[in-house]
């Protein structure tokens, strides 16, 4: 009796040194923590722009995505519909990146998109919900947006490259069609 009691006390002392020893570790992604007073975070992060704390690397890719930025030349949309139309054109147009939403940031492109940094530094779309819109030239016509990917890198926080896909459907009153969109090119910030 006396030996399984002595084995009983020694296991819930053994138990309760091994949990004792593991700690609360948390791990929240870059960007979606909150800085504390005076510009703190927890250990292993850094505050960036006095708002949110960062992994050291993942707060220097953020910090040159984080802009108002316009395409240039080369820039391409291609367009394709189910209903045959469908284009492949110089692109020029902008968006906005910014710390924030889900994610470690938030790009606002026909959906606002939320944004991890992936491992090489370009940005990871998180999956999402589907945006939709009327047409502004035409009411009758109404699109939704699936985006699919958005893959964007800047080395210097001056240029960037971006490709993405951002499939829709259009319904009008003759149907409702499929397109593909994509998007590849370069972007400058201003």
């Amino acid at each position: 009796m006396r030996t399984c009691l002595s084995r009983a006390l020694l296991a819930v002392a053994l138990s309760t040194l091994a949990a004792s020893g593991c700690g609360y570790s948390p791990n929240p992604p870059s960007g979606t923590l909150a800085c504390g007073p005076e510009e703190t975070c927890p250990e292993g992060y850094t505050c960036v722009g006095g708002t949110t704390c960062w992994r050291p690397g993942e707060a220097t890719a953020a910090v040159r995505l984080i802009g108002y930025w316009n395409f240039v030349a080369p820039s391409r949309r291609v367009i394709a519909c189910t209903d045959g139309t469908g284009f492949d054109e110089a692109w020029t147009d902008y968006l906005i990146v910014e710390e924030g939403g889900s994610a470690a940031l938030r790009a606002t492109y026909y959906c606002d998109l939320d944004l991890n940094i992936g491992a090489s530094g370009s940005t990871v779309l998180v999956p999402g919900s589907p945006c939709s819109a009327d047409d502004t030239l035409d009411p009758t016509i109404k699109y939704t947006w699936t985006p699919q990917s958005f893959t964007m890198s800047s080395a210097d926080g001056s240029n960037a490259t971006l490709a993405a896909s951002i499939p829709y459907t259009k319904q009008t009153v003759l149907g409702t069609y499929s397109c593909s969109m994509d998007f590849t090119g370069t972007l400058t910030k201003s």
